[in-house]
């Protein structure tokens, strides 16, 4: 029987995947319409009307692949954890390919660090300018000055910033070093950093997933928010405003126990 519903859910996999492959032609054309549409409006309004796009899309996405049994979501408290307004630092750990997507369904309006080999493609580029999404520099000649400038002027306008410190998908179940970036902006800006636990229980859509072959039980993703950090707090310090999130994020990551 657990063999007939592992071939069920393949066979979904397989089926959303290709829905996605065929769609992607209709999504462009979409996009390529509203940027018609809001040509004449002021920078800040299409950044706001793409964002809700992003964010009414990825929450259908969420909810669909939820529906189908394929990954659950569980956003938590962690929408309510977000400022009602002004700026703030989204900082997460980074198990699954699903995270960055499961955030962005958090809030209407939340600006994405994006990394600069998938913002130099030609194909998505232009909607993540559009989206007012920022290209993540930190790998090139002192790029990551050039990422904490961008950051900061977001989130001086009041925008509310995600980026992961780890810089690239975790590995096993343990949390890479962070990186300052991220720190650093908020600190220059004034602005809390809000850190956001990221579970997958059990973990799928990790570094060399395999669609094909996906673990036993419905894995599902959940989101926690933890208390948030101010570098009024760290004498504006990013190491130790850094550090002291990373001790919250592996401290809880550590003490809720793992599926596999």
């Amino acid at each position: 029987m657990s063999a007939l519903r592992n071939l069920i859910r393949v066979m979904l996999i397989g089926l959303t995947l290709t829905l996605a492959a065929l769609l992607i032609p209709f999504g462009f054309t979409l996009f390529v319409v509203s940027r018609v549409i809001l040509a004449r409006r002021p920078e800040p309004a299409r950044i706001v009307a793409t964002q809700r796009v992003f964010h009414r899309a990825f929450r259908f996405m969420h909810a669909y692949l939820d529906r189908l049994g394929l990954l659950g979501f569980d956003p938590g408290d962690a929408a309510a954890a977000l400022p009602a307004e002004g700026g703030c630092v989204i900082v997460a750990n980074h198990p699954t390919f699903a995270d960055t997507s499961a955030i962005l369904a958090l809030h209407p309006q939340v600006t994405a660090v994006v990394k600069a080999a998938m913002f130099r493609r030609w194909y998505l580029g232009p909607v993540f300018r559009q989206a007012g999404y920022i290209e993540d520099t930190r790998t090139d000649f002192l790029g990551a000055e050039r990422s904490v400038d961008a950051i900061v002027e977001r989130l001086e306008r009041g925008e509310r910033v995600v980026i992961f410190p780890e810089g690239t998908r975790s590995v096993g179940e343990g949390l890479h070093r962070f990186g300052r970036i991220a720190f650093e902006a908020a600190c220059r800006a004034g602005v809390p950093v809000v850190p956001i636990l990221i579970r997958c229980e059990p973990l799928w859509l990790n570094k060399g997933w395999r669609p094909w072959r996906p673990p036993r039980a419905v894995p599902r993703l959940s989101l926690r928010a933890l208390p948030a950090a101010r570098p009024a707090d760290h004498e504006g310090s990013s190491r130790r405003l850094r550090d002291t999130i990373y001790d919250r994020l592996t401290s809880a990551h550590a003490a809720e126990p793992h599926r596999r």
